[in-house]
């Protein structure tokens, strides 16, 4: 979308990033209000947006839990992790 959407949606393409949203909420959605010309609700909650969590590490065993959960099988864990 990033390459593409420009190309094909020219200035009726807006980007907002999940990072950007979820570090600065009111932030992203005021600019996504002004872009479209119109205020933002002033009730709006962003009580539920949390920053994101940093990645786990090379090797940290959370990979496993989650590919785990993912769906994966183990001979697939083993190839990619």
């Amino acid at each position: 979308m990033e390459r593409e959407g420009p190309r094909l949606f020219g200035d009726r393409f807006y980007s907002l990033s999940y990072e950007a949203f979820a570090n600065d909420p009111r932030g992203a959605m005021n600019s996504l209000y002004d872009w479209i010309d119109m205020c933002p609700p002033e009730d709006m909650s962003y009580a539920q947006v949390h920053r994101p969590k940093p990645p786990h590490r090379p090797r940290d065993r959370r990979w496993e839990e989650a590919a785990r959960i993912a769906g994966f099988t183990q001979q697939e864990i083993e190839t990619l992790l």
